[in-house]
């Protein structure tokens, strides 16, 4: 998360000088010097013919794409050599951006196209979730119920259904051979909707399958990858639903973030 939200100069510039680093490792092309928090070496082994596309960034903190939005209230659309915006929201179009630089040093340095996409997860998914109230909502509710909710001193909220990002409105232009696609970090106990949504409880495939057919539909023709999965190691996960069955070919860690 970038200082005070904003995700332009100083923040984009170092964001897309590390794709560049990224693209010349992917094609052997690049020395790195140590340094704390990177990746360090020389990369001399081109495995680009491997390739099948690159995800950018990690998961988005609501609050700072709520933050960001206010503050880059302007950018509402973006129109670049391989990719461009519609109906989007500024930090969909800040996506776009430095999507397009990739895409553009990509064909610069390599004569390549690959797929590209941006790293999204379910608390910025383009669905509603009628079971996930965020804390305005809560303490509204307690409030009704004569709760003391209190006033407090101002905090950063993390609230899981309070705005989105939708991979539909990052299209690739007429140059863009590769295109994209939407994906996802997508855990099957998190956030709480993936329990609570009827619509998942009810369905005979379990919570997670039924998000999964949800988010699939949603994107349409766009290809969906699931990044990143995982479930708890811990005995706790045993009062799940049982009849939720997953396959899970490689657990990566036991929490999202």
């Amino acid at each position: 998360m970038p200082p005070e939200d904003d995700y332009r100069g100083d923040f984009q510039q170092e964001f897309t000088a590390e794709m560049d680093r990224v693209l010349g490792a992917v094609h052997g092309d690049v020395d790195l010097p140590s340094w704390p928090g990177h990746a360090s070496g020389r990369y001399d082994a081109d495995v680009s013919p491997w390739l099948l596309g690159y995800v950018i960034g990690r998961e988005w903190e609501p609050y700072s794409v709520v933050a960001y939005n206010r503050l880059a209230a302007g950018a509402a659309q973006y129109q670049g050599e391989y990719f461009l915006t519609q109906a989007a929201s500024p930090m969909e179009v800040w996506l776009a951006e430095v999507m397009d630089h990739l895409a553009r040093e990509q064909m610069r340095r390599y004569h390549q196209q690959t797929p590209i996409a941006f790293t999204n997860w379910p608390t910025l998914d383009p669905l509603r979730h009628v079971s996930e109230a965020t804390e305005a909502e809560e303490n509204a509710l307690r409030r009704q119920r004569g709760e003391d909710v209190g006033a407090g001193p101002p905090r950063l909220s993390h609230n899981e259904d309070e705005v989105t990002l939708d991979a539909r409105h990052i299209q690739p232009t007429a140059q863009n051979r590769a295109g994209t696609f939407a994906a996802f970090h997508a855990y099957p106990y998190y956030p709480d909707f993936m329990n609570n949504e009827a619509a998942y409880r009810e369905s005979p495939s379990g919570n997670y399958p039924a998000y999964l057919a949800e988010l699939r539909q949603h994107f349409g023709e766009m290809p969906v990858l699931i990044a990143e999965v995982g479930v708890p190691s811990s005995r706790a996960w045993r009062i799940f639903r049982r009849r939720d069955s997953i396959t899970v070919g490689t657990v990566r860690r036991s929490r999202p973030g």
